[in-house]
């Protein structure tokens, strides 16, 4: 079976929903499936831009990339697809919520191919309010009719299920798994000194905010590290210098998988203000190294703590959330939120998502 993954931003553009994509990739080539991934020529946030075709090497195996050049602004791109045959594949796999579905509804209205045409949310496009009211009428309208054209929607999340059961009759909830393979050894964390934010540094992620509340928790024996994408880390920099935080906060920007993954493993707390999130990736990730939590009280982080304890959902703005309960915690209670912490992630295992994302590929097709 051919199947061509489509998402704007691929590796190495680094996020949640780049991360899902790559995982799928990978676990779909080990499993013999042809794949190959369409994605934009350029770096939404750093403009980097990269060749037309490209190949990744990935476990032995080799993943074909095509990418596009686009019309237009950013925020309603129209891809310029060419050379490029679309009748070579069983499947089109489409993520996230941009003209990359409205481009291949429409292709599909047009076309008598049989292949599946399977559609990802990753959140939607209501992560801030920016053009809220344009946002909705463009969801209501010509998004439910491009999913009127899908043949399977992929809801992400409990929070997306709600929001898409809306306009399309094919919604299916698979929430989003995690490669949990780096985080295979268990770890005892009572160390909680060291705390760890992962994500962007968009303006819905608060990180402003997340660094005036470490300001005020007037700590000097604490440390934060801050990653993402490199776009914005300048105003964050800034911030850091002018809250005197310089020796205590780092803004390490993009970082590498391997690099990554070690910073996992040397924080004690994984923290994050953000006001909007699809699923949450790298909370999930923090859990699999044993990472207690601290959160804002947003609906999708409200699914990971709610119902353990292995943190607490918080309002950053608020000047007295110190999270006493967390760092006043013995070394005990900090061993057993580890552990559970571990345990939770277990549920949101990658493969086992994936063997429910096959099940919606056409199985006549399977090699």
């Amino acid at each position: 079976m051919k199947v061509l993954q489509v998402v704007r931003q691929f590796y190495p553009s680094c996020g949640g929903m780049q991360q899902y994509v790559y995982d799928l990739c990978e676990s779909l080539l080990l499993r013999n499936y042809k794949i190959e991934v369409l994605s934009l020529s350029y770096d939404f946030n750093t403009n980097e831009e990269y060749k037309e075709l490209e190949t990744l090497e990935i476990k032995e195996k080799t993943l074909k990339i095509h990418r596009v050049n686009t019309l237009g602004p950013r925020s309603f791109f129209l891809p310029k697809i060419k050379n490029l045959n679309l009748e070579q594949y069983d499947v089109i796999h489409v993520h996230g919520l941009d003209r990359f579905l409205d481009y291949f509804a429409l292709e599909n209205l047009i076309s008598t191919s049989k292949r599946k045409l399977i559609f990802t949310t990753h959140g939607g496009i209501f992560h801030s309010d920016k053009n809220l009211w344009l946002k909705k009428i463009w969801f209501k309208t010509l998004s439910k009719l491009a999913l009127s054209q899908i043949d399977a929607v992929i809801a992400c999340s409990k929070q997306d299920f709600e929001v898409f059961k809306n306009i399309s009759s094919r919604v299916c909830l698979i929430e989003n798994g995690v490669n949990l393979s780096p985080f295979k050894s268990q770890i005892n964390k009572c160390n909680y000194n060291n705390l760890l934010y992962v994500g962007g540094f968009l303006k819905h992620k608060q990180v402003d905010i997340l660094l005036r509340w470490f300001k005020n928790l007037d700590n000097p024996s604490l440390r934060l590290n801050l990653v993402g994408d490199d776009s914005g880390k300048d105003s964050i920099e800034n911030l850091i210098l002018n809250l005197n935080l310089s020796k205590q906060v780092k803004c390490l920007g993009r970082i590498s998988r391997e690099c990554l993954v070690l910073e996992y493993k040397k924080a004690g707390i994984f923290v994050s203000a953000s006001r909007y999130e699809g699923f949450g990736l790298s909370i999930v990730e923090a859990m699999a190294a044993g990472c207690s939590l601290i959160l804002q009280n947003n609906e999708a982080f409200q699914t990971f703590i709610s119902s353990s304890d292995i943190g607490e959902l918080i309002n950053f703005k608020e000047k007295y959330s110190n999270c006493s309960s967390i760092f006043e915690s013995s070394q005990e209670v900090k061993k057993v939120r580890s552990l559970k912490s571990q345990l939770k992630s277990k549920s949101y295992d990658w493969e086992t998502r994936v063997d429910e994302i096959v099940k919606l590929y056409p199985n006549d097709k399977i090699n």
